[in-house]
């Protein structure tokens, strides 16, 4: 009987930790900047990202996410000298497939927490540079697109994705919160030694529904 109580126990245990696929629609906001071997970093810029994600179960709380969107980019960087002075801004956009192994634990009945992590491939859509100069009172800027073939920058981008989530029960379906880190793993640079690498810090808010 103690036996049978107790593997009914488990049971009811994994039930409740029980997962369903799921999709919805996640955006937010992003810090990123350009990371340069041997020379530091660009200050951040304000960029955004909208996502698809779809969380397929594997066993018990783990999980599988696949994400499919489109996310900016870049950095700025300026320096002044005297009456001089100058800044750069970099802004590219990407679609992006990131790929995430997901554990998932409930808090409380309507409350779930989740981590992740996983790579991700992004492809340059389209970017953009934008130069500024003030040199003693006499101001220009130049807005250019980047001309990836020409000026030998890579469109492809791979990252590595690190984060922790909040899902809120919410009518039919979950209220989230996400925030990861996505330091780059590939050089933005074709011909160059010097890697040239994206960094970004992301935050997002999305709906899921049970599918």
């Amino acid at each position: 009987m103690k036996k049978g109580l107790l593997l009914l126990f488990i049971f009811s245990t994994f039930n409740s930790f029980a997962q369903e696929t799921t999709i919805g629609l996640r955006l937010g906001l992003n810090a990123s900047k350009i990371k340069t071997e041997g020379f530091g970093n660009t200050k951040n810029i304000a960029a955004v990202n909208v996502f698809v994600p779809v969380n397929i179960p594997v066993a018990g709380n783990f999980s599988i996410q696949p994400e499919l969107g489109i996310i900016q980019k870049g950095g700025k960087s300026s320096a002044s000298d005297g009456s001089y002075a100058a800044s750069a801004k970099v802004k590219q956009t990407y679609v992006e497939i990131p790929i995430l192994a997901k554990y998932t634990m409930e808090v409380i009945s309507e409350l779930k927490a989740c981590v992740f992590l996983g790579p991700s491939l992004g492809y340059a859509l389209m970017g953009k540079t934008k130069l500024w100069e003030n040199d003693g009172g006499d101001i220009s800027e130049e807005v250019a697109k980047i001309d990836f073939k020409r000026e030998g920058i890579r469109r492809i981008d791979i990252g590595f994705n690190l984060g922790a989530a909040a899902l809120y029960e919410l009518g039919d379906g979950d209220l989230t919160f996400d925030i990861r880190v996505q330091p780059g793993l590939s050089s933005m640079n074709k011909e160059s030694s010097v890697a040239v690498k994206n960094m970004s810090v992301i935050l997002s808010l999305g709906y899921i529904i049970k599918i």
